[in-house]
């Protein structure tokens, strides 16, 4: 009976392992028939008890095996499922990627097209700005080169309007006896010229609007000097005005008056004791639009009593007038000579 039973048994377990459809339970299942098979002689010659243990040992190995293949088997293809699900994630992601990288391009791209507009945009207003400003230059062009020929004319005018009344000055000089006559004629006739030196000047130069002083200054005293004529006294006058200095037509005719008057009355008035009449003219600047011009001779000065904001004589007052002008001050530093400076301002 005990026999029956294990034969039932292995029979039993034999179909189990037969079951399964796998390489691994195949094997199994060989395995099985080769023990089966080998052990049927066995147990024929082994006793009943241990045909048992031989029994049981041979289930749970089987058993163990078709366990450890189940899990193998669910393993890979868990394994499987696990690269396809990640295959797939990696899939997806390289997907996402790609479409932000071409958004971005996309962006990037609608940016540069938006800026190159705007730089085209504003290309073109400032090419019609700069056209619109070349414009308004060679206007302001042509007007200017017809003003700067206008007021050449008119520098050319007036200097030969007051060269004409110079002249009359200088033939009434000639035409009269009278000594107070002919010292005023002469004195008015030297304004004239400073004036009229002073449109020549501006006539024969591309800058209108100022002079040079010390050129100015140089043909001025040239002039006066040769205008009197002396014959008893030799005149050197000494002219240290700095070359940079340029002063505008309403600083300049005040200043060459002024120049003419104190020059004129040196060569009237200075009587030293040898025949020599030495002047020094000096012009600096002081500050900016600030001058202060310096005169003296070696004649024998002003008197010691002269007040020179009170003095009534024409020269006194045409200079102590043209100072004010020039919204400069005068001043006598020493007593008893002739020295003399005005400081003043280019107006």
């Amino acid at each position: 009976m005990q026999q029956l039973v294990s034969w039932w048994l292995l029979i039993f377990f034999y179909f189990y392992v037969s079951s399964t459809k796998t390489f691994a339970q195949d094997r199994i299942t060989t395995e099985l028939e080769h023990s089966f098979f080998d052990k049927k002689t066995f147990l024929e010659n082994t006793p009943i008890t241990e045909r048992w243990y031989l029994f049981v040992s041979t289930g749970l190995n089987i058993v163990a095996t078709r366990h450890e293949s189940i899990i193998t088997e669910g393993d890979k293809q868990e394994q499987l499922l696990l690269q396809e699900y990640r295959h797939e994630g990696v899939t997806t992601q390289q997907k996402v990627v790609i479409t932000l990288i071409l958004l971005l391009f996309m962006a990037l791209g609608f940016i540069n097209y938006i800026r190159f507009r705007d730089k085209r945009r504003h290309a073109i207003e400032l090419a019609n700005k700069n056209k619109k400003i070349d414009r308004q230059y060679n206007q302001l062009k042509r007007t200017n080169e017809q003003n700067e020929l206008l007021l050449r004319e008119i520098h050319h005018r007036v200097k030969n309007n007051l060269q004409l009344a110079a002249s009359l000055l200088n033939l009434q000089i000639r035409t009269t006896d009278n000594r107070e006559a002919i010292d005023a004629l002469r004195e008015s006739a030297s304004r004239l010229y400073s004036m009229l030196l002073v449109h020549q000047e501006l006539y024969g130069r591309d800058q209108l609007g100022a002079i040079n002083i010390d050129t100015y200054v140089t043909n001025l005293t040239t002039y006066l000097e040769q205008s009197y004529g002396l014959t008893d006294y030799s005149v050197i006058a000494k002219i240290d005005i700095e070359p940079a200095i340029y002063l505008n037509t309403d600083t300049a005719v005040p200043l060459g008056l002024i120049v003419t008057e104190l020059f004129t009355n040196s060569l009237k008035y200075a009587r030293p004791n040898e025949p020599l009449i030495y002047i020094a003219i000096n012009l600096y600047a002081v500050d900016e639009k600030e001058y202060k011009l310096s005169y003296t001779d070696n004649g024998k000065g002003f008197p010691q009593d002269l007040d020179i904001t009170k003095g009534k004589t024409m020269g006194l007052r045409l200079i102590r007038d043209l100072t004010r002008q020039l919204k400069g001050t005068i001043d006598l530093p020493y007593q008893n000579s002739s020295f003399i400076t005005i400081t003043f301002k280019d107006i």
